[in-house]
């Protein structure tokens, strides 16, 4: 029996980070805990994957059901659904490889994915940014549509942080269709 020499800590402690590349269910010794893969380091937490999602919702004031309603408003889609997290300057998509409500749901951030390819004809492989690469549980075609839908939420809320964010106004400036354009001065 090969022994887990991964440090786990409990969900009390765990603190979400936008290190955080991938939530992996896993049992250990037939308890739910969930393997963190961030960028440099890899650790358990002692509650399930949907109860870490949970956690980080919690974080931003939010739980993964309203993140979901909200991502269901943008994308128009019904199941899968990515979250996001953070604020408008820094969003952190998260998309789950099955429904949310099921305990093998593995969660990955969007931006932590380099490249994705199939793997056989069931299941992809996907290479993050840190060069590591895993199987996943879910088809190319779906993590296609999980990375296509976790790009539309991600532009909507960089779309909001400029909308909300103050702009210098000069005296050369006009404002146009909710942009501030600048004209060019009349030095003569």
């Amino acid at each position: 029996m090969k022994k887990n020499h991964l440090p786990i800590i409990s969900l009390k402690d765990f603190q979400f980070n936008e290190e955080i590349q991938i939530l992996k269910p896993k049992a250990l010794n037939e308890k739910k805990h969930t393997l963190v893969i961030e960028r440099r380091t890899e650790y358990l937490v002692f509650a399930s994957a949907r109860r870490v999602v949970n956690k980080c919702c919690a974080t931003f004031g939010t739980s993964l059901n309203e993140a979901r309603a909200f991502s269901r408003t943008i994308t128009q889609a019904t199941n899968k659904l990515p979250i996001c997290l953070g604020t408008t300057s820094h969003p952190f998509v998260l998309f789950p490889t099955l429904s949310a409500s099921k305990e093998s749901a593995i969660w990955i951030s969007y931006n932590a994915v380099q490249w994705f390819h199939p793997s056989s004809s069931v299941d992809c492989s996907i290479t993050l940014y840190n060069n590591r690469s895993f199987i996943t549980n879910i088809s190319t075609a779906s993590i296609q549509t999980q990375m296509a839908r976790s790009t539309i939420i991600n532009r909507y809320f960089k779309q909001l942080d400029r909308i909300s964010s103050p702009q210098k106004l000069t005296s050369n400036s006009i404002i146009a269709e909710h942009q501030i354009i600048e004209l060019p001065s009349n030095n003569n």
